[in-house]
């Protein structure tokens, strides 16, 4: 199987499943709790370590319990953390999950108190062994001068680039990847319903990668 490096977010989820979404100024009783890791880039490592392939992931962490919960996890599951740099100063990322029963919609409210990854913890990552690098885009600049590097130093590197959110100068990306893995919610925020659509409008921006 194919050796994956993925570079993106970590947090520890903390998932409180509810009768319904509280309103604001509310008391309100949870029937389950549960506490995991999370992250768009750990769900996709454990997945694709799930499907048989090596996984490395690329991520930032605090220096507190929840890092080394993140970490052990991660082992477990035969993901390998070599390319996740020493821990910050502080707590790892954590999100707060409203999970509602009765719609299955997820409310997030998100915590960092660490800086994202640098462009120096990219840059270190040696990418000569690896069959396929996948990353989130969540800092457009830095990821854009990231993607020029790899591209540069690894020109067959086959690279897949996931957009969550429609952040600003994020087109800017489009002609980097091979492949762009997008959210439903940015679709949406183009005014677009279906992926044919949005992908006529990036081939229209000089987007080159699949959708």
């Amino acid at each position: 199987m194919s050796a994956i490096v993925v570079v993106g977010a970590a947090t520890v989820d903390e998932i409180l499943a509810v009768d319904h979404v509280p309103a604001e100024d509310e008391e309100l009783r949870a029937a389950a709790w549960r506490t995991t890791v999370g992250g768009n880039a750990v769900n996709s490592a454990l997945v694709l370590t799930q499907l048989g392939h090596r996984v490395e992931l690329c991520a930032a962490l605090g220096d507190d319990a929840q890092a080394a919960l993140v970490r052990q996890t991660l082992a477990a599951a035969g993901v390998g953390t070599r390319f996740v740099p020493a821990g910050q100063a502080g707590p790892t990322p954590r999100s707060y999950v409203l999970l509602n029963r009765q719609t299955g919609s997820r409310t997030i409210v998100h915590h960092r108190g660490i800086a994202e990854l640098g462009a120096d913890a990219l840059a270190a990552i040696d990418l000569g062994d690896a069959d396929w690098l996948h990353l989130e885009a969540r800092d457009v600049a830095r990821e854009r001068g990231w993607l020029a590097q790899v591209r540069r130093r690894w020109p067959a590197l086959p690279v897949s680039l996931e957009i969550e959110k429609d952040r600003v100068e994020v087109d800017t990306l489009l002609a980097l990847p091979d492949l762009i893995v997008v959210a439903r919610r940015l679709a949406s925020a183009r005014g677009v319903g279906d992926a044919a659509a949005l992908l006529g409008l990036w081939r229209a921006a000089g987007a080159t990668g699949e959708l």
